[in-house]
């Protein structure tokens, strides 16, 4: 016999020369003890002694290759595993493991849930029961098959309510014998005295540039209550983040909105969450006008314009801000020039989807005579070229600016006389009295907390009685 077949013989061999053999011993493989399972049952087995295992047959195993030292198997019969392991060396031994299942004691029958699936009005009382002498049911509401040990997952220790629409699943467990199948009920419930949920829409999600939101009850006359800052909403205690829902939520960057839904003589609706991520995106370039905002001697046609492709203009030239949240006359799409032959403030903002709103660009026009100045050494205003005269003053009463924010100047000439002001609102109103004292030419007057829109002023002297227009913007 040569070294070769003795080294073989006695067991792994490594030839490191032809003239040298080590041998290696070959690896203690332990597939573990024997185990009895149930039918429908699983039992885990754990080989040790090798670094790689391989265990066969490959029947009711998982993994389903037989790959590794922990597997888990489900037989519905006797069956013999064995285990291969293989060290560091490449040496391999085999041990094996008897899986007896018992026999008679199948699985657990299904439970049965009272009332069956059906329409019912009003709230229903649940009850299950089970055939299966000491075994425990466990059962989920939430529509998912019981699994012990999660949170939707309870265990039935008596009859319970359902409330709302629900899909009630319930299994029986007991030891030493397979779970029951899952019993199913579907029970829809009308006029549950619960108002419905909000529906929040659209679903939480991810969203580029902003996401209009809207949130809506299907019970008839359902007020809407909701916050956005992570509270839940509270209409137990006063407090400032829960607001009444009033119509859609626009939000530029990521949100979370809470809501319940209240109706007077009904139980409030079960909280309901939306998660709005918003990808920041550029703005729309803010609308410019052509000719510019100024004075003109003649009427104008205006147009306006962005520098953002395909975005569209939205305008109001009665001084109101543009308004998408609520239905409105005076916001208006642009559509081509606009002639304008007075004085007129636009105020215009330009969209794109997907873009953030550009900010509002307001343009002043004033259209009349050219306007020559007077400058004395008190103040500076302006009086129009076809002024007349009596007794050698100019007679023109001038506002400086208009249209203005409601900060401006009432410039008069040198007349020797004390002038009363007085500024009334379309309503005939009057909001402001003042006057020029006889050694004075202006008075400064500020009415920027008032609405905007167009405003008279009555210039009366002693012998000068003015009246003019004024727009705030």
């Amino acid at each position: 016999m040569t070294l070769a077949d003795t080294a073989k013989a006695l067991g792994c061999k490594t030839v490191s020369d032809p003239l040298s053999v080590t041998v290696n011993p070959l690896p203690t493989v332990n597939a573990g003890t024997d185990v009895v399972i149930q039918a429908g049952q699983s039992a885990n087995l754990t080989a040790t002694g090798a670094n790689t295992y391989l265990w066969s047959p490959l029947q009711n195993i998982n993994p389903t290759n037989g790959v590794g030292a922990l597997v888990t198997v489900s037989p519905i019969q006797n069956i013999l595993y064995t285990v291969t392991g293989t060290d560091a060396n490449n040496c391999s031994a085999s041990d094996q493991v008897l899986v007896t299942v018992g026999g008679g004691n199948g699985p657990l029958s299904a439970p049965v849930i009272s009332p069956t699936s059906g329409t019912f009005n009003g709230i229903q009382t649940v009850t299950i029961t089970s055939s299966n002498p000491g075994a425990d049911i466990y059962f989920t509401t939430t529509g998912n098959i019981p699994n012990i040990g999660t949170s939707f997952t309870r265990l039935y220790t008596g009859p319970f309510q359902v409330l709302q629409t629900t899909t009630v699943r319930a299994m029986a467990v007991k030891t030493g014998q397979a779970n029951s199948p899952a019993s199913t009920s579907f029970i829809t419930i009308t006029n549950s005295g619960i108002v419905a949920n909000p529906v929040i829409s659209p679903g939480s999600g991810s969203f580029d540039g902003s996401v209009t939101v809207s949130i809506s009850s299907a019970t008839a006359g359902a007020e809407i209550w909701f916050t956005t800052n992570g509270n839940n909403p509270r209409l137990d205690v006063p407090n400032s983040f829960t607001k009444p829902y009033t119509g859609p939520l626009t939000f530029v960057g990521t949100s979370t909105i809470k809501a319940i839904a209240t109706k007077s003589g009904l139980i409030n609706s079960a909280m309901v969450t939306g998660n709005f991520v918003v990808n920041t995106a550029a703005a729309v370039a803010n609308p410019t006008f052509s000719p510019a905002p100024g004075n003109y001697l003649t009427a104008q046609n205006v147009t306006m314009s962005s520098t953002t492709p395909e975005a569209q203009i939205f305008y109001t030239s009665n001084g109101n801000t543009p308004r998408f949240d609520v239905f409105n006359t005076f916001t208006k799409s642009y559509a081509g020039p606009i002639s304008i032959n007075g004085a007129v403030t636009f105020k215009a903002i330009a969209r794109k989807t997907g873009f953030l709103n550009s900010s509002i660009s307001v343009g002043n026009y004033t259209i009349g005579p050219v306007r020559q100045s007077f400058e004395n050494e008190e103040a500076s205003f302006y009086f129009e070229s076809e002024s007349t005269e009596i007794d050698g003053l100019e007679s023109k009463i001038k506002v400086v600016p208009n249209p203005s924010q409601g900060r401006f100047r009432i410039m008069a000439p040198p007349s020797g006389e004390e002038s009363k002001i007085s500024i009334l609102n379309i309503l005939g109103q009057t909001i402001f009295e003042g006057k020029i004292e006889k050694d004075q030419i202006m008075l400064e007057v500020d009415i920027s907390k008032q609405p905007t829109g167009i405003y008279l002023i009555k210039y009366q002297g002693i012998e000068t009685t003015k009246e003019l227009r004024i727009t705030k913007y």
